[in-house]
């Protein structure tokens, strides 16, 4: 059975976004935003894994690490050349 939070999402979001595409919420859904946005707000790809329980990188890297242009250029600015 799909976790309590994936229910209510998919029951409450398309009422209130007006779009009906939330009733397809799964939760490997919820667990692959999860991941998105940790990256995204500069969480290392090894931290992000260990919390989410992916073992494999290079799967990980393929779907997840998709960091954005601020944490990018954040990192390249604190970069010691």
């Amino acid at each position: 059975p799909a976790p309590i939070i994936t229910i209510l999402a998919a029951g409450s979001c398309p009422v209130s976004t007006g779009n009906n595409d939330w009733r397809d919420l799964k939760p490997h859904d919820l667990r692959r935003y999860y991941c998105s946005h940790l990256v995204r707000e500069g969480f290392a790809a090894a931290e992000v894994m260990e919390w989410s329980g992916h073992s494999d990188y290079s799967t990980f890297r393929d779907h997840y690490w998709l960091p954005s242009d601020e944490v990018v250029s954040s990192k390249l600015d604190d970069a010691d050349f």
